[in-house]
């Protein structure tokens, strides 16, 4: 029940034990060179319960091009006023996070996604990127092929009768 991006560490007061909260701090601080930003989320807040069920740690903290960052948040957070009230917080306060995205989920999650989807990363350095074969990355070109793909491959709808249609199975 935490996630993080760089310097910043958001949690909930849960996530740690209590004793050694201090000393990751510490640590983190000691790492960084100063520059963490523990943002600790009251059980009075948004219990623990609700974190869960509105996976507000399942969001992904983000460095944006002007150096800030941003959350993307499941939607579930935005329609939980405790959770949106939480995020609201974060954004208002002292810290490098100035804006939150909501994203709806569901779908993905009801594919088999999971809620942990939204936080699936990799940094790269410019040279480590250049190594990896560039179909891998998704961009404009890359979402065009797929949409392509999808749209040949896949049927718009499936009818009772199309389940004794032995090109389903090729499909």
């Amino acid at each position: 029940v935490a996630t993080s991006n760089q310097g910043v560490l958001l949690y909930h007061e849960a996530a740690y034990d209590s004793d050694e909260l201090g000393r990751l701090h510490e640590a983190a601080r000691s790492h960084l060179e100063g520059a963490f930003f523990p943002i600790g989320v009251r059980d009075e807040e948004l219990s623990l319960d609700e974190a869960i069920t509105t996976y507000l740690f399942n969001s992904q903290i983000v460095t944006t091009k002007t150096g800030g960052m941003a959350i993307v948040a499941p939607a579930e957070c935005e329609e939980s006023p405790r959770a949106r009230a939480v995020l609201e917080r974060v954004v208002s306060e002292k810290n490098p996070i100035t804006s939150v995205k909501y994203v709806d989920l569901r779908q993905s999650m009801k594919n088999g996604g999971g809620p942990a989807c939204v936080r699936l990363r990799v940094t790269l350095t410019d040279e480590e990127r250049k190594a990896v074969h560039r179909e891998c990355f998704f961009d404009d070109a890359m979402d065009a092929k797929l949409t392509s793909w999808i749209q040949r491959r896949y049927r718009d709808d499936l009818a009772p009768e199309d389940l004794a249609d032995p090109k389903l199975l090729d499909e």
